[in-house]
């Protein structure tokens, strides 16, 4: 019989419903992982979008791209250890990304929910910013604008984003 030596947890906070793993180091065997636990979790694609800072369509255009591996452009489906594989390659899991999310808000003093008010203005706030950028409104800069750059596809995908969810909030 082995002798267990050690036990480490690692991985995202369990109370941010994540996977958790063991490795358990059993002596004169080396290292092992017996398993690994699910809190349950299941993300929407608004928390996705949410979570990244893109817009709902731009995660199902990445979806299409196989930047979610095992994600269906048809039925979004998204768990703690779903991959998303930036442009450069790097492979991050969901609860790492929904964990720094969680950090950056806290660090901005943004970890309390805000008032409708304070969300409308907010969504204001980043219009005004793509107004100023472009030089006016979407629907007379990247909304007519036949071919755009990557950086506008997205900047046009975020803003159209902002519009919708102004829409919405009024």
């Amino acid at each position: 019989m082995y002798s267990i030596r050690n036990m480490v947890k690692i991985g995202i906070n369990a109370e941010h419903r994540c996977f958790v793993k063991y490795i358990t180091i059993v002596e004169g065997h080396g290292i092992i992982v017996p398993e690994v636990v699910q809190m349950g979790t299941e993300y929407s694609l608004a928390d996705v979008s949410k979570f990244i800072g893109a817009s709902e369509s731009l995660v199902l255009e990445w979806i299409q791209q196989g930047r979610f591996p095992g994600v269906s452009v048809n039925n979004p489906e998204f768990k703690p250890d779903t991959a998303y594989v930036a442009v450069t390659g790097v492979r991050t899991t969901l609860a790492e990304i929904e964990e720094s999310y969680h950090r950056e808000q806290k660090r901005l003093g943004r970890d309390k929910p805000i008032t409708s008010e304070e969300e409308r203005q907010e969504v204001k706030k980043a219009i005004r910013f793509f107004e100023e950028k472009y030089g006016g409104p979407f629907e007379k800069t990247l909304g007519t604008k036949p071919e755009l750059s990557v950086q506008e596809s997205r900047d046009a995908a975020q803003w159209s984003g902002l519009l919708n969810k102004r829409e919405k909030l009024c």
